[in-house]
């Protein structure tokens, strides 16, 4: 499997575009975009 590491504006790109919005529990660390997983779950 590749992966590629994304930038801040590119991550931005997909938000602005609403790709990714807040129900997506989505952050970007380290270029890797990472699903948030719920507290206390």
């Amino acid at each position: 499997m590749r992966t590629r590491k994304w930038t801040r504006v590119e991550y931005d790109r997909l938000v602005e575009a609403e790709i990714l919005g807040p129900e997506d529990r989505v952050e970007l660390l380290g270029g890797q975009m990472i699903v948030k997983e719920p507290q206390y779950s």
